[in-house]
């Protein structure tokens, strides 16, 4: 084996932990993906609660002046009887002010 191969073989052989090392380094790891797609699907829960809630406004043109979208979600039954109506596959189980506990149906 000539010395040119076995250097070749031996910068490969240091350069994957090195690649490995970057990778975790830089998140791309399984757990942060996971984090990832947590965080987006909660945010995609939390913008339809905002549009169901705008949707609820819009229907109750008796509600206070100050009642803006954005400072508070619409009652737990409306958000629920919306998720249904549209066929998602999770509902609302509290509200308070802008938060709300979500929860997945089978």
């Amino acid at each position: 084996m000539s010395i040119n191969r076995l250097g070749a073989i031996l910068v490969g052989i240091a350069t994957v932990p090195l690649i490995i090392l970057v990778a975790m380094m830089l998140g791309l790891g399984d757990a942060s993906l996971n984090r990832r797609i947590q965080y987006t699907d909660g945010q995609l829960r939390n913008d339809r609660l905002l549009e169901l809630t705008e949707l609820y406004i819009a229907q109750n043109p008796h509600m206070p002046g100050g009642a803006a979208p954005g400072t508070f979600l619409a009652p737990v039954p409306f958000l629920n009887e919306q998720l249904k109506s549209s066929g998602s596959k999770w509902r609302v189980r509290t509200v308070e002010g802008i938060s709300a506990e979500t929860y997945d149906i089978s």
